[in-house]
């Protein structure tokens, strides 16, 4: 009978220390809150068009592209409190691992894959470019940057661009959390 009352409370011991919390990783943690961030932010913004094409670059791997010259890295660490480049360097490689495809598709969007994105942008005939953008968005697309944040995730980084495929930077925009709601600061 002992032997039964012991093996009992082993298994016990095993299944209950099995039940414990797991700790939510930070790149979890990360994606979870940017989606919860671009789906308020594309419930709420008045965009007109109905296609977004596929993230896949960072706000700030979209700054060395559009503003290789520029000081916004520098702007963008002093609103956020950034201190060290390794602390940014950090939350772009959580942001770099965001997934916004499904929030994307779920808040009414249609997703176009960046690499039929790619294929739409080297057809040479610009009337047939036109043609197959709107075959697929008669409404237009847009592009997004993966959203950066600072450290306590009250503030992010977007950028947001209704005209895809121009010669124009994408602007930047800025939004803080306040009273259980992101606010734009222009």
């Amino acid at each position: 009978m002992n032997k039964l009352y012991f093996i009992s409370a082993f298994l016990a011991f095993v299944f209950t220390s099995c039940t414990e919390k797991e700790s939510v990783l930070p790149e979890n943690l990360y994606n979870q809150k940017a989606n919860e961030f671009v789906a308020t932010l594309l419930k709420y913004q008045d965009f007109n068009c109905n296609c977004v094409i596929e993230p896949r670059h960072t706000l700030l791997d979209y700054m060395k592209i559009e503003r290789p010259t520029g000081n916004m890295e520098k702007v963008i660490m002093k609103w956020t409190n950034i201190k060290s480049q390794e602390v940014k360097d950090s939350l772009n490689t959580l942001s770099k691992q965001v997934n916004l495809n499904t929030t994307i598709i779920k808040s009414g969007y249609k997703l176009i894959s960046a690499r039929l994105a790619d294929s739409i942008v080297r057809i040479k005939d610009r009337d047939e470019r036109i043609q197959v953008m709107d075959s697929l968005c008669p409404k237009g697309f847009m592009t997004l940057s993966k959203p950066f944040f600072n450290k306590s995730m009250d503030t992010v980084f977007i950028q947001i661009d209704n005209m895809p495929y121009s010669c124009l930077s994408m602007p930047i925009s800025f939004y803080y959390y306040l009273n259980n709601d992101w606010i734009i600061n222009y």
